[in-house]
């Protein structure tokens, strides 16, 4: 696995296990946790897409 797949895997796993916690009641979040959590969260969708975007492109050749 890639460096780069790790990162997004260990970012993805923090995301998720937030949503879950402020989800079912066992966190209470803040307006900036989660304006932060909405950063975190389009950051990196961009990521994922990049990553998708240049395989496509390669596949395409």
């Amino acid at each position: 696995m890639k460096q780069k797949d790790i990162t997004l895997a260990r970012d993805f796993y923090q995301l998720a296990l937030f949503f879950e916690k402020t989800t079912y009641g066992e966190q209470q979040i803040s307006e900036e946790d989660f304006n932060q959590y909405q950063n975190n969260i389009e950051q990196w969708m961009k990521a994922i897409a990049q990553t998708y975007q240049s395989h496509t492109e390669i596949g395409e050749r």
